[in-house]
């Protein structure tokens, strides 16, 4: 099997704006395949609109480089599933160099509890700087395993009460230079703790703008 590879997802995609039914399908039938690993960056000094990337980590073919991907490889099939959902503009974006390094200082995993409710951008709101992990992986009969982490900078509230509020539950951790990245493959120690069962269907993290007068008494605190 070839190795995970990093791609940034473009194209204006919003989880209210995407068809969930035909996401889901995509995402189940990928699942069946390989493991997919979505990630979600904030960083507090760009552009409101530019604040949030997402990424996915899964396994593509080695056309992939060349933007002439081979029959049957998973990028390809994620394009498509983001396209049928109605991200008509969808890209996926070979990133040739991984995740830029960040100021990071706290380490957290996450873990749902029963009423937990799909995490999107709006869970990364509260902080400058962070990276929220998630890795799917599909069990025996279509189960679905799930793990979660949280990386953060020094700025912002203990994200403890924050995600509480979503049905969520962290516990912090040693910070990883590569932390939910690999341990969301499970190639690190830490998924062994992080990984848990998903009772609802998978789903991306995809970006969610802060609104505008969040964004101006952030400027008028600073």
């Amino acid at each position: 099997m070839s190795p995970p590879t990093l791609f940034r997802l473009d194209g204006a995609l919003v989880a209210a704006d995407l068809s969930p039914a035909p996401l889901i399908l995509g995402l189940r039938r990928h699942l069946d395949h390989d493991p997919l690993v979505s990630v979600l960056v904030q960083i507090g000094d760009r552009q409101p609109d530019d604040r949030q990337r997402t990424y996915v980590l899964l396994v593509g073919c080695a056309g992939c480089a060349h933007e002439r991907c081979a029959v049957g490889c998973r990028a390809e099939a994620l394009r498509r599933t983001l396209r049928a959902a109605g991200g008509k503009d969808a890209t996926l974006s070979l990133v040739r160099k991984g995740l830029a390094a960040r100021p990071y200082r706290r380490g957290y995993v996450l873990r749902p509890t029963a009423t937990a409710s799909v995490l999107d951008g709006a869970a990364l709101h509260p902080w400058p700087e962070a990276r929220l992990t998630q890795g799917w992986r599909s069990a025996a009969r279509g189960v679905l395993t799930l793990s979660a982490t949280l990386v953060l900078g020094s700025a912002g509230p203990d994200p403890r009460t924050h995600l509480a509020a979503l049905g969520w539950r962290a516990w912090p951790c040693p910070l990883l230079p590569t932390m939910g990245l690999r341990a969301a493959l499970g190639r690190d120690p830490l998924a062994l703790v992080a990984r848990t069962r998903w009772r609802g269907d998978p789903a991306l993290l995809l970006p969610l703008e802060l609104p505008i007068r969040a964004v101006e008494n952030e400027e008028v605190a600073r």
